[in-house]
């Protein structure tokens, strides 16, 4: 009997030790998923966003969901492979991720955005 229950001991302690590694691993997998989401507000500089063509602008933006309008910073385009040869088209998106943060305001009456837009460097995503 004493040996049954050393037996059982050892398996309860494996069993354990086990539940533990499983517990961590999909700890560590969710945070991983959670790394891979697109996001559509409140950008921060590591974020995966998505870049759209916005042609009412001329420019390309972040997909979002904010009323604030995020523009795509001039130099980040050919990072980006958005600097099309002359004559062709533009891509409409491509996915891409937050390198630099830099706040601006619209000065120009005709210029139609709201009044904050956030100018943002990025660099494109495997």
């Amino acid at each position: 009997i004493m040996l049954l229950e050393r037996t059982l001991q050892l398996k309860e302690e494996e069993n354990k030790r086990l539940n533990q590694r499983l517990m961590s691993q999909s700890m560590s997998s969710v945070s991983s998923r959670h790394s891979e989401k697109i996001a559509i507000r409140d950008f921060q500089v590591g974020d995966l966003v998505l870049i759209i063509l916005d042609e009412r602008h001329d420019n390309y933006v972040l997909f979002t969901v904010s009323p604030t309008l995020y523009f795509l910073h001039s130099e980040s385009l050919p990072a980006l492979d958005l600097k099309p040869a002359s004559g062709a088209s533009r891509r409409p998106w491509v996915l891409g991720k937050v390198m630099e943060k830099e706040y601006c305001q619209a000065k120009k009456c005709s210029f139609i955005t709201p009044k904050t837009a956030g100018h943002l460097f990025m660099q494109k995503s495997a």
